[in-house]
């Protein structure tokens, strides 16, 4: 007998054309994943459209929608979702997008359903005034996976290891400098200029409203970080930076160590976040009817 209180299972396959999609894929999920009533199976992101092997009518959709050049590819892979929807091929559609961190991204409005259109999901990379947890949800950034960042795991000789450098402050790094500031960070209690959450090294960052359609409410671009308790010291000013490295200079070597909890900390938000994607999926899949135009 077949059990019909039994849950539903979905197929999600997510669709990648962006950076953050490895993020997701690789990092988040870790591979291979089953939450729930999600199974999730990727797709090769350099194949074209058209040429994408669908098994399943329920696609996440990674894009990179940060600067002015990329939004073209971006509309071109959203209007292929259109037209497989025009032929029942698809029908549910949810997007990851890597948004502008000036909060700028109104040209994917027009695609969204709650103005009549076929995404009924949307997680922004960065802050909106948009964001409202109910379809539209904030997403980390993650990491430049194309640097090959290793995945570290905490030790107790990094956690308890007395460090020569109070700081660091290294710009973006290129793959030839890498190993140099993978090294800053590990000699340094603060990172000044964070571009990994790497060693433990506490990121200080500057926690101001950046230009454009940002706010420093809801939608402030650091707002997932703080509900998540990240173990970052924040700044309003720069002007704030000698007094802190003061103080810093009075700590001790057991306050510093039992600060180092960085990497937990990391554990932890992967986690949370590994559970934050399929639970809002499949709290829309449940309820979702097929959009017809």
């Amino acid at each position: 007998l077949i059990d019909k209180n039994r849950p539903k299972r979905y197929k999600v396959q997510i669709w990648g054309k962006a950076a953050i999609g490895l993020y997701l894929w690789e990092h988040i999920f870790e591979g291979p994943w089953r939450e729930g009533e999600i199974d999730f199976t990727p797709s090769v992101s350099t194949q074209a459209q058209g040429h994408v092997p669908l098994d399943t009518d329920r696609v996440v959709l990674v894009l990179n929608g940060q600067e002015q050049q990329k939004i073209p590819c971006a509309t071109r892979w959203l209007q292929h979702i259109q037209t497989l929807m025009w032929v029942d091929a698809v029908n549910c559609l949810a997007v990851v997008l890597l948004g502008s961190k000036r909060c700028t991204k109104g040209w994917i409005s027009i695609y969204l359903r709650r103005h009549g259109v076929f995404v009924v999901l949307l997680f922004l990379v960065y802050g909106s005034p948009w964001v409202n947890d109910k379809d539209v949800f904030q997403w980390p950034v993650g990491v430049a996976t194309y640097r090959q960042f290793p995945v570290v795991t905490a030790n107790s000789q990094m956690v308890n290891s007395t460090r020569p450098f109070l700081c660091n402050f290294l710009g973006t790094e290129t793959a030839k400098s890498l190993r140099r500031y993978q090294t800053a960070l590990a000699q340094s209690e603060l990172t000044l200029c964070p571009v990994e959450i790497y060693m433990d090294s506490v990121p200080v960052v500057e926690d101001i409203v950046t230009p454009g359609g940002c706010s420093a409410a809801h939608s402030s671009p650091l707002r997932l970080l703080k509900a998540a308790g990240a173990l970052f010291i924040f700044l309003k000013d720069y002007k704030e930076l000698p007094g802190l490295l003061e103080k810093e200079k009075g700590m001790s070597q057991e306050e510093r160590t039992e600060r180092r909890r960085l990497l937990e900390w990391y554990s932890s938000f992967h986690l949370q976040m590994k559970d934050r994607f399929p639970n809002f999926l499949a709290e829309f899949l449940v309820n979702f009817q097929s959009f017809s135009y």
